[in-house]
């Protein structure tokens, strides 16, 4: 007959041998992430994510135009915000914002000093809040030699990742504020 006093002993052992085999020691200084690459499944958490541009950039240009104008631009990347795009392969694009600063004055004295951003386009109702997410700066150059008073004319090319469309804009800076156009 079975005598359960006189195996408990023997049972605590078998027990606490048991508990004791599998601690899981040998985990114990692996991280998450290789126990994802081990077991193939880290591809589905994390997707390679290329940045446009890489890192932050800064362009600073000051015109002397030969009428009296001045024109100082800082055209920086934004580290804060962008536009993310998915490519038909599922690897994504963030294209950082382009921000403009300028300041524009004639004979020492101030016409224009502002961001061209996001906001601002709102704000000027050149974009809607739609287009204004989905656009970013490609391109910029300076004009003065369309209009015979020569002021100077900041030019920007806007355009859509997603969809490639572009968008030109000229911004005139007269002694009586800023002009704005779209450009076809």
């Amino acid at each position: 007959m079975f005598s359960f006093k006189k195996h408990l002993p023997l049972l605590f052992l078998l027990l606490a041998i048991a508990l004791s085999s599998c601690d899981g020691r040998d985990k114990k200084h692996r991280t998450t992430q290789q126990d994802l690459i081990e077991n193939k499944a880290l591809d589905t958490f994390s997707g390679a994510i290329t940045t446009v541009p890489e890192s932050y950039f800064e362009n600073v240009t000051d015109t002397l135009f030969s009428n009296g104008y001045q024109m100082h631009t800082k055209f920086y990347s934004s580290m804060e915000s962008g536009v993310i795009v998915t490519d038909s392969t599922d690897l994504k694009t963030y294209y950082r914002d382009i921000l403009i600063d300028i300041k524009v004055s004639k004979d020492s004295k101030e016409i224009f000093n502002n961001t061209i951003d996001k906001a601002f386009l709102m704000e000027n109702n050149i974009f809607n809040k739609n287009d204004a997410a989905d656009y970013l700066v490609a391109d910029f150059w300076l004009d003065n030699m369309d209009h015979e008073d020569g002021f100077p004319i900041l030019v920007l090319q806007y355009e859509n990742p997603k969809s490639k469309k572009q968008r030109l804009f000229r911004f005139s800076f007269h002694e009586k504020g800023l002009i704005f156009e779209e450009v076809n």
